[in-house]
């Protein structure tokens, strides 16, 4: 439990640093699953915690949702389509596919090409 707690400590800063960022975004996706996944073996008043702090980031969305979202507003950054597709891969064996070819598209939408980013 206290690792949730240290987890989301560290949430909430890097959120009060760049909400934006997308490494952020596929940490947020990571946490919402420890959550869902482990909730019911924590205590009340530590899933009370939990609950209503992270109230601002999720909204009582999914993790799916959450992604879906993520990639539709953020749809010409390459960076933000690299961690929307890894968590898309991550989610879920049926978009696998999709995911892998979200990141291998040759369009020429996005904004942030670079070699630090295509190197990633």
């Amino acid at each position: 439990m206290e690792k949730v707690l240290l987890m989301l400590q560290s949430l909430k800063r890097a959120h009060k640093v760049d909400p934006k960022n997308p490494k952020l975004h596929s940490c947020l996706i990571r946490f919402l699953q420890i959550i869902q996944d482990h909730k019911d073996n924590w205590d009340p008043s530590v899933e009370e915690v939990v609950t209503k702090e992270t109230k601002v980031y999720f909204d009582g969305k999914d993790a799916h949702q959450l992604n879906k979202e993520f990639l539709e507003n953020n749809s010409d950054s390459l960076k933000a389509v690299f961690e929307g597709a890894k968590m898309m891969y991550h989610l879920d064996n049926k978009t696998q596919c999709q995911a892998v070819s979200l990141v291998t598209s040759l369009d020429n939408k996005y904004q942030d090409v670079n070699i630090e980013v295509s190197m990633t």
